[in-house]
């Protein structure tokens, strides 16, 4: 099955649609998300989707479209991801004997040249017993012993601003929409 047939039976274009997720102009918005979420899996970065034939072909924009997608405030994505998790789960074909159970994971996600990235902080990992430059994923999903879906997550600095190194820039962007 297609990504896109696989995004149309877990209802994602409905819910772009009924959260809010539309553009008065330009490229559709159900076109960037299906690129936005195939370059997570077949891409390793955004400019090597920019540069590739296939994206080319497919969807000819500049990275300035998906940072305007990503950074609008106006876009609520955690309740489009929780939607989609729910459709997913619903979709899972699982026996009666398999549990299931929540995960809350707290992991340390590493950026050593983070030197103006905004709310980068030095933070302690747990794991290493050290303090490392980055952010602290938190993150809660669901599992069945079989398949693991991301329900939430959220990418926190420290609330010491003694321990960030880089403040949050205080700006009104223009999204464009």
């Amino acid at each position: 099955m297609s990504f896109f047939l696989a995004a149309k039976d877990f209802g994602l274009f409905r819910f772009l649609k009924y959260y809010g997720f539309v553009k008065q102009r330009g490229f559709s918005m159900a076109a960037i998300i299906i690129c936005l979420l195939s370059q997570v899996l077949v891409f390793d970065n955004l400019y090597r989707r920019m540069n590739s034939k296939w994206s080319k072909a497919i969807l000819n924009c500049g990275k300035d479209l998906f940072s305007v997608i990503l950074i609008n405030p106006t876009l609520n994505w955690e309740v489009l991801c929780n939607r989609l998790a729910v459709s997913f789960n619903k979709k899972l074909n699982r026996d009666k004997a398999h549990r299931s159970c929540l995960i809350i994971d707290d992991s340390v996600i590493e950026s050593t040249r983070a030197k103006k990235v905004e709310l980068s902080a030095r933070l302690w990992d747990h794991v290493c017993a050290r303090y490392a430059k980055g952010f602290n994923l938190l993150m809660l999903s669901w599992t069945d012993g079989v398949s693991t879906i991301p329900v939430r997550l959220s990418m926190m600095s420290s609330a010491d601003p003694k321990r960030r190194i880089m403040d949050a820039i205080q700006k009104k962007p223009d999204y464009g929409l």
